[in-house]
């Protein structure tokens, strides 16, 4: 990217402007990020969704203080105190601080730029995420096995990710059974 070899970077916005600013100095003011490039709808709108990231933050079982933790992490992910602590972070290390807010609303008070605080909140416009159930994650482990198996040990795709449909089948029954969930497949389903 910065010799020009590779004209377009896909990446997450925050590492991806760190490392530029620090370690691109020579290409500033020659490059900028924007939402994501797209593919034609039948209606002839672009659809360029990202897919969310999600973290959070957790109050441990058996924590003797729920309320007081309840609070911080209230306070902590403000955007009052998401935009302040960014903006120190950036005051004190330079531009090469800043981070992706927990907090969506402190965006506008970061010290981005018009253009990139504009593309931001239009790629975070067009955010889809994947829904998660109990067990869900464990469709995920499993696609990673069968696509290694397939890349490493030349497996047939489908057969390989076929493989592994039991595995996954129990692992989700197992956890809806733990939340007291219905358990099957629904009705229709394999008729």
């Amino acid at each position: 990217f910065r010799t020009g070899e590779m004209p377009i970077v896909v990446s997450d916005y925050v590492s991806t402007y760190n490392t530029l600013v620090v370690f691109g100095t020579e290409i500033e003011g020659l490059w900028e990020f924007c939402p994501l490039p797209g593919s034609m709808r039948a209606d002839g709108t672009i659809n360029y969704n990202s897919l969310a990231t999600v973290t959070g933050n957790i109050i441990l079982h058996g924590c003797d203080q729920m309320l007081t933790s309840w609070q911080f992490m209230q306070w902590q992910t403000s955007a009052d105190i998401q935009a302040n602590y960014g903006n120190k972070m950036v005051s004190i290390l330079g531009p090469s601080a800043k981070y992706a807010t927990a907090n969506i609303n402190a965006i506008k008070d970061l010290s981005w730029t018009a253009d990139e605080r504009e593309a931001i909140e239009d790629q975070i416009a067009h955010m889809s995420s994947i829904v998660n159930y109990p067990g869900s994650y464990i469709i995920g482990r499993y696609m990673s096995f069968a696509f290694l198996d397939a890349v490493n040990s030349g497996a047939d795709p489908v057969d390989a990710l076929t493989s592994y449909i039991d595995a996954i089948n129990t692992e989700i029954t197992r956890k809806r059974e733990e939340y007291n969930l219905k358990t099957g497949a629904p009705p229709g389903l394999l008729e």
